[in-house]
């Protein structure tokens, strides 16, 4: 009987320390499912807070103003091989496709000015011969050149 005894007790030693381990994990999931769920709802709220921006939408009131030419100038003293410049014509070509953008061109009749100085961009209106249509709260310029 006290072999019985023994194995009982460690049997019932072994068991205990199962559910003990069994709790631990089972809390450490608890927790970590809480975080998630708590991060999860951080996350919307920054979501909500900051809607997706996409910068082509600051070309789309010109689109019906172009809406039949092949192509129109896109005149910029920005370099464009940086990211930010190559983004926004890129996001302007797409929003106003299937009109083409041609960069740096002042021969179309239509032109987008986006220079680093608003002034610059008047100038560059002026010598090209064309007139502001419209002005951005980013200070792009879309200008229509008076043809002779």
């Amino acid at each position: 009987m006290p072999m019985e005894k023994t194995l009982s007790t460690q049997s019932a030693a072994v068991s205990r320390r199962a559910i003990f381990f069994l709790a631990l994990v089972s809390l450490a999931v608890l927790i970590g499912a809480v975080n998630t769920v708590r991060e999860l709802i951080t996350l919307s709220e920054q979501r909500a807070a900051r809607p997706y921006f996409f910068g082509g939408e600051q070309f789309a009131p010109i689109k019906p103003a172009i809406k039949n030419e092949r192509a129109i100038g896109f005149m910029t003293d920005r370099d464009i091989n940086k990211d930010t410049v190559s983004m926004r014509f890129t996001q302007a070509q797409f929003t106003l496709a299937p009109t083409i953008l041609d960069l740096n061109n002042p021969e179309h009749r239509f032109l987008i000015l986006d220079f680093e100085d608003r002034q610059k961009a008047f100038a560059a209106a002026k010598q090209a011969n064309a007139r502001p249509l419209k002005i951005s709260p980013e200070g792009i310029i879309f200008a229509e050149r008076q043809m002779p």
